[in-house]
């Protein structure tokens, strides 16, 4: 019998800000994933107060890095804490 090795990978899309409107259940949020809308632009007309149709590259990219930064900010103590305990898992060293 011959061995076949498969890799797979996904990236779901947008995944912690799917997280974020399941939680806060954020109607503009809910809506943009419900109707597959560019959630970046959504959150962008949100932010900036115009309609989505009228968002700019420049006002889309900065929501986008905005977003980004928010995140990373949320996400770094709990990854500083693991890393300097020499964490490399989810699970604490034995």
């Amino acid at each position: 019998m011959r061995s076949t090795n498969v890799l797979l990978t996904a990236d779901y899309s947008q995944i912690e800000l799917r997280f974020l409107a399941h939680f806060t259940q954020e109607p503009a949020l809910m809506k943009a994933f419900r109707e597959d809308e560019d959630v970046h632009r959504t959150v962008a007309a949100e932010v900036f107060g115009v309609k989505p149709e009228d968002v700019t590259r420049q006002q889309r990219g900065r929501s986008q890095d905005d977003q980004l930064r928010h995140y990373l900010r949320a996400s770094a103590p709990t990854a500083w804490r693991d890393a300097s305990k020499g964490w490399t898992s989810g699970k604490p060293p034995t």
